[in-house]
């Protein structure tokens, strides 16, 4: 009897252990996966972000978007990246104003549905700045990242929102020190990946295909003029392509296209073209990018726009176009690697410009020495895994 009852223990236990081991494989592979939630509001913040994700779910880390604006939310879905789908985005107050105060209830909501492991957000508008402020009280890692190259000051939204993460990756030395100037001492310098993007897409660019498709004799000398949106850009664009007329009209084989923001649909560029009517003058076909434009321009003009930055990793011509030479500088100008222009003197800079030798191994190199760096996306990728898994 004793026997008996022995084994039926033994078969008891054994039972068990055989009923519990598919469970717990189950359970690994059920595992819990981190997360990151990604606060974006602006088209530049989006697109500097972009190359990390692939990267993240690679190892195994998912990630999320949280589109603020309608901008950003049309950036996402044409990259086909897992995202939130927002309220309806048309009117709020945050929209039409940057600083205005947002209605973060929503959002709050799907925090708490989407339980991530980290939240990074933009610094460009102060719904933001309220998400970041309510995710410290609850405990959850909230990064800032700055994807502009221009230095701030304390008046701007971006240094409220900077105030309210718990660290804030900026792209350059430069940055950095002018944050820290300004009291800030969260910082690390982690790059832009969006400079690495146009990098890489040149190597994969048909230029066959984009002369094709702008319509434009293959070894035809291409302007690119990116376009940009806020108070002072229509007089810009309008002052430039006076100016840019000119040379057309003197250079048979020069070509200008202009490009929109990924802000805009392009509606002042093409106001402008019927404006100021030219054979070889022509619009950014849709689907088309101002990267991929880049790769077959011969000079890469902006009013004030990253666009320079991420030209010059390319080792492209840059030249900053407006009404006075001293109206915007950056380091690039100041260290000779792009032009300074304004209406009067576009004609000479051009020609500075076109005369130029492209190398982008030396303007690479020159730019890493000036603080730009070089695989970022790989650089914050690496640093989120290093967090999240810390945790």
């Amino acid at each position: 009897m004793r026997r008996l009852r022995l084994s039926l223990t033994l078969g008891a236990i054994i039972s068990l252990l055989v009923c519990c081991e598919p469970s717990a494989r189950a359970g690994s592979l059920t595992a819990h996966r981190p997360k990151v939630l990604i606060f974006v509001y602006d088209a530049g913040e989006t697109l500097g972000l972009l190359p990390i994700a692939p990267l993240l779910e690679s190892e195994k880390i998912d990630v999320r978007w949280a589109p603020l604006t309608p901008w950003s939310l049309r950036i996402i879905k044409q990259e086909a990246k897992s995202y939130v789908e927002p309220p309806p985005l048309d009117n709020l107050p945050h929209i039409k104003d940057r600083e205005a105060e947002g209605n973060i209830d929503f959002w709050l909501r799907v925090v708490a549905t989407e339980k991530p492991d980290m939240v990074i957000v933009g610094l460009v508008s102060r719904i933001q700045g309220q998400l970041a402020q309510e995710l410290r009280t609850q405990g959850i890692r909230t990064v800032g990242f700055y994807d502009a190259f221009d230095p701030t000051t304390r008046d701007t939204i971006v240094w409220k929102v900077a105030n309210q993460v718990d660290t804030v990756w900026v792209p350059t030395e430069t940055i950095a020190h002018n944050l820290n100037d300004l009291g800030l001492r969260n910082l690390k310098v982690m790059g832009q990946p969006s400079l690495e993007t146009w990098y890489r897409l040149a190597r994969n660019v048909s230029s066959a295909t984009l002369y094709a498709r702008l319509q434009i004799p293959r070894g035809s000398q291409i302007l690119l003029f990116a376009g940009q949106y806020g108070d002072g850009y229509k007089e810009i664009l309008e002052a430039f392509l006076q100016a840019a007329e000119i040379e057309l009209n003197r250079q048979k084989d020069l070509y200008l296209v202009l490009s929109y923001h990924p802000k805009t649909k392009g509606e002042l560029e093409r106001e402008a073209i019927q404006k100021y009517p030219h054979a070889r003058l022509r619009m950014m076909p849709e689907g088309m990018s101002t990267a991929e434009l880049a790769t077959v321009s011969s000079v890469v003009i902006t009013w004030r726009s990253t666009v320079g930055i991420q030209a010059a990793f390319l080792g492209k011509p840059v030249v900053y176009f407006n009404f006075g030479l001293h109206d915007y500088t950056n380091n690039l100008i100041e260290k000779g690697l792009a032009f300074a222009s304004t209406p009067s003197t576009f004609s000479a800079t051009l020609h500075q410009a076109l005369t130029r030798r492209n190398d982008l191994v030396a303007n690479r190199s020159r730019l890493a020495e000036l603080g730009y760096v070089t695989d970022a996306d790989r650089k914050i990728a690496s640093e989120i895994i290093g967090l999240l898994r810390r945790d």
